[in-house]
């Protein structure tokens, strides 16, 4: 552990040794036997909702408290049961690797729906309101935020930056995390107001459609030329 985080300190190329074979572990055998079968299965299910107007706001207001009642009880539950087993075998690796981790991975599915659940029912009552058009924002520009995400936060934990890696407390961590969306909130509705599309979700569908779509909302165009 001291080794990693003396690792993480170090500069870029010194961290190579280490964020190659996890990077390499990750995207081959972690990949085929978690990671595809997970996120493939879980898109289906997304699809699924859409088509059922789970994900549209078009259930009843009754079956949308029914799933945010349902999903926090049930996903808190399970997920809580998942750390008092850990701390009980005290995260023996074996015991906490192979079966704690179950806790964690079908909770958050019930967690996830009682997300879903609360989400509706806020947008049914505020929809179009300062929160869900500043959510949206960043929904938009989703790719843009996790890119400029990894280079805020390697920038204050990485050894090339600030190398606070291992060094911040929980709550400190929280508060950085706060911070960090509260810029990427606050850019993301400024942004929008004079482009249509993040920076990476513009190239994105320039590479896809193979021509440059327009980038300037039609309103700041107009604005411009009065």
């Amino acid at each position: 552990m001291l080794a990693e985080v003396e690792t993480y300190r170090s500069g870029w190329l010194a961290q190579l040794d280490h964020r190659v074979p996890t990077a390499f572990a990750q995207q081959t055998s972690g990949f085929i036997s978690i990671i595809f079968w997970r996120t493939s299965g879980l898109m289906l299910c997304g699809m699924a909702l859409f088509k059922w107007g789970i994900l549209t706001n078009e259930r009843s207001t009754t079956f949308y408290r029914r799933l945010l009642a349902g999903g926090l009880v049930g996903g808190l539950g399970v997920t809580l049961a998942g750390v008092w087993y850990t701390e009980t075998v005290d995260w023996a690796a074996r015991e906490a690797l192979f079966f704690g981790t179950q806790f964690n991975y079908w909770g958050s599915l019930l967690l996830a729906s009682g997300y879903v659940g609360g989400i509706m029912l806020f947008c049914r009552r505020f929809g179009g309101g300062l929160i869900t058009t500043a959510l949206s924002a960043v929904g938009r520009t989703a790719f843009s935020n996790y890119l400029l995400q990894t280079l805020i936060a390697t920038s204050i934990f990485y050894g090339y930056g600030l190398g606070l890696f291992g060094s911040v407390t929980r709550i400190e961590q929280a508060s950085i995390v706060v911070a960090i969306w509260t810029g990427q909130i606050a850019l993301s509705v400024l942004w929008l107001r004079y482009v249509r599309f993040g920076p990476a979700e513009w190239l994105w569908r320039a590479v896809t459609y193979g021509r440059r779509p327009p980038l300037r909302n039609d309103r700041s165009t107009d604005a411009a030329g009065d």
